[in-house]
């Protein structure tokens, strides 16, 4: 495929190879596991002529100038004589690279440019991102290969097509992060410092700078895994590292905002409505008449089309690598103490105008900040419960209701690990009573039972119900009153074994364990019932743990 003539041949060879070596991976890991930590790296024996293979489709020449390129031809022909006469022709093209000149922070102006090539260079590429996985530390140690491959793959993110800039970013999350990155720092600190801040450099430029909201996601995600791959280092290899998470967090709260570069495009009729929700408060006594404010926004995803909300919902799932890993970083008291305008962006997302799949997006990416930050959330918690109890209620859309349950329950227990007074001052009993009743009902109802009408939508359903499950258990934790925790946790005996999501089984196992089984004024049929379920989900765990 290689030698062939044909670039869809040559594409076909890059997608085969990297399929190939994502098998060499699994098999890697089968391995591992059966050989007390063997750590062959059986795609080794081919990595380095296939990125070689991989770098020559990247780099091929395909007639379009773009990023330095373009500025040194325009500086080397300064007097060209065009169809249009004199230099107006390369001012004329110039201009569509650089379209607002009164902008201070002007954006990546890229025309929609494909060439025939695209799709090759588009496979070299994922291949490259598979092969670093595949054989990190070989690549790491052939030194030349690997330097050869972080140039060119620097010198990419600027070609003008977007989805070719898009999967470059994925690829350079493999290379400047993830196992390679931490490989590269065991060797060589100083590479793996100059690595780690010329790709945050990069992915920064990128989400500040690029109109393709795209490209925007893929570099958030590629900063994220940069920062999660530093934070395995263990070094300090991040030396401009204050400057360069500020940024990441700026560009995180502009994008929540709906004000990021690349979001000009898209939601530019919505730039007035955003400055004036800039000085809204959700977390005081007029929630619900903000809420009312904000019912009908210009911004509701729910008006954009198809295309448009789903690069939206892309934007929002990037953002959610991104600040629990700066999170992780910066460590939680100082991401909390500087979270509180990201939260309230945040909360006007989560409105009920808005779509089912924006609020399960957000729902998530709250989840994810408690799991970094734990009780530093807990300022949080007074201006979402109400949101959140709302949401299980309202049973609207089993996937918000299914993120809805899991922050809920996760925000109270965390909430209330240290202080399960009622004088919490950031969740009191009738809240945790309120959330735990609501998801009692909820995986109780009828709403979200499988049947003949919900083909395509089992595994959404039954998740949905093991949350709900899983939240009214971790309610049942929070409390200090064991009868009320008694009671709650007879309610949800049905729930084990999870359907569908056997991570929450464990919680809700261990809440049985204590107020059923453990209980001795329960019911003795119950608590047998309770027992063999408990048994029976510690076995659906592991059977999940040993087919991953």
């Amino acid at each position: 495929g290689f030698a062939s003539t044909s670039c869809d041949a040559r594409e076909a060879a890059h997608d085969f190879f990297a399929s190939f070596a994502n098998g060499c991976k699994s098999a890697d890991e089968n391995t591992k596991e059966s050989a007390n930590g063997n750590n062959d790296e059986n795609f080794s024996q081919f990595l380095n002529p296939l990125v070689e293979k991989a770098l020559e489709s990247i780099t091929l020449d395909d007639g379009i100038m773009f990023g330095k390129d373009f500025e040194d031809f325009v500086a080397d022909n300064p007097d060209a004589d065009g169809a249009g006469g004199g230099e107006d022709e390369y001012d004329d093209e110039y201009d569509e690279y650089d379209e607002d000149d009164d902008v201070e922070d002007n954006a990546k102006g890229y025309d929609d440019v494909r060439s025939g090539l695209v799709e090759e260079k588009v496979a070299a590429i994922r291949a490259i991102k598979s092969y670093a996985e595949s054989a990190p530390r070989t690549y790491v140690q052939s030194q030349a290969v690997f330097e050869k491959s972080v140039e060119v793959l620097f010198q990419t993110v600027d070609y003008l097509d977007d989805e070719v800039r898009s999967f470059t970013y994925d690829s350079i999350s493999s290379l400047a992060g993830g196992e390679c990155l931490v490989v590269l720092c065991a060797h060589n600190p100083s590479a793996a410092k100059t690595l780690a801040e010329k790709a945050l450099e990069a992915c920064l430029d990128a989400a500040m700078h690029d109109f393709e909201k795209s490209v925007v996601a893929s570099s958030l995600c590629c900063a994220a895994e940069v920062l999660k791959s530093v934070k395995k280092c263990n070094q300090p290899i991040l030396e401009n590292g204050a400057s360069h998470l500020g940024k990441l967090s700026d560009i995180c709260l502009s994008i929540l905002r709906g004000d990021a570069m690349c979001q000009q495009s898209f939601d530019s009729d919505d730039e007035e409505d955003d400055d004036n929700d800039e000085d809204v408060g959700y977390g005081g006594k007029n929630n619900e008449n903000n809420r009312a404010r904000h019912h009908n926004t210009n911004g509701n995803l729910e008006n954009e089309d198809e295309e448009e909300a789903e690069s939206s919902l892309v934007l929002l799932e990037a953002i959610a690598e991104a600040l629990p890993a700066l999170a992780n970083v910066v460590g939680a008291q100082p991401f909390a103490s500087q979270f509180e305008p990201h939260f309230q962006a945040i909360l006007k997302r989560v409105h009920p105008s808005r779509s089912s799949a924006e609020r399960f997006a957000i729902y998530g990416l709250l989840a994810d900040i408690v799991e970094s930050v734990e009780s530093y959330a807990s300022p949080c918690a007074p201006a979402l419960l109400p949101t959140l109890l709302e949401e299980i209620r309202s049973m609207d859309s089993p996937e918000a209701t299914r993120n809805a349950a899991y922050l809920a329950g996760l925000l109270a227990e965390t909430t209330r690990q240290k202080d399960k007074s009622n004088a919490n001052p950031y969740c009191n009993d009738e809240s945790v009573k309120a959330i735990a009743e609501a998801a009692v009902l909820g995986a109780q109802s009828e709403a979200f039972v499988v049947s003949n009408g919900h083909v395509g939508r089992w595994a959404k359903l039954v998740a949905t119900k093991d949350n709900l499950a899983g939240c009214a258990a971790r309610c049942a934790k929070s409390l200090a009153n064991r009868s009320e925790s008694v009671k709650i946790a007879k309610a949800i005996v049905h729930a084990l074994p999870m359907g569908e999501d056997v991570d929450e089984g464990e919680v809700v196992a261990e809440v049985l364990k204590a107020f059923v089984v453990d209980e001795p004024s329960a019911d003795e049929a119950l608590r047998m019932d309770a027992a063999r379920r408990i048994e029976l989900a510690i076995a659906a765990k592991a059977a999940a743990k040993k087919k991953e």
